[in-house]
């Protein structure tokens, strides 16, 4: 018997300078890395909209609860994966408006996309493969970063 190996997908990173928050400080996703992470958030919420449609009520109470042991609180309270994913959502279409296309995120919210992303794997197979955060430290492919 043999086991098909999962892929991970690797999304790089690099703390900002930018952020006043020690214990969660802001990051800037690669450059080449912030298309697949739009289009993971929109393909998330394809599927949750999906889910929500009645076409798995199973799926759709699992995205609606709260989770406040897996995920960070927002503003008012616990969140939930469809809280998070049209959070991570709006903020990035923000945040590339307000940092001149950089998109900037805080480590407790790529805590919550990697848990989110791991979810989304168990529930859709290898077309939502799990993502790792890969910290750089130098310029990557020629842009500074």
């Amino acid at each position: 018997m043999t086991h098909k190996r999962t892929q991970v997908k690797q999304i790089r990173y690099s703390k900002s300078m930018v952020g006043t928050q020690p214990h969660n400080a802001l990051c800037d996703i690669a450059p080449q890395d912030q298309v697949y992470y739009f289009e993971q958030l929109v393909s998330w919420l394809q599927h949750i909209s999906e889910w929500g449609q009645i076409k798995d009520p199973y799926a759709w109470e699992l995205a609606q609860r709260r989770r406040p042991k897996e995920l960070h609180w927002g503003k008012h309270g616990p969140n939930s994966i469809v809280t998070m994913v049209s959070g991570l959502l709006c903020n990035y279409i923000q945040n590339l408006k307000k940092y001149q296309g950089e998109c900037r995120i805080s480590e407790y919210q790529m805590e919550d996309f990697k848990w989110i992303s791991e979810f989304m794997h168990s529930a859709l197979g290898e077309s939502s493969p799990p993502v790792q955060w890969q910290q750089c430290l130098f310029d990557q492919d020629g842009n500074p970063f």
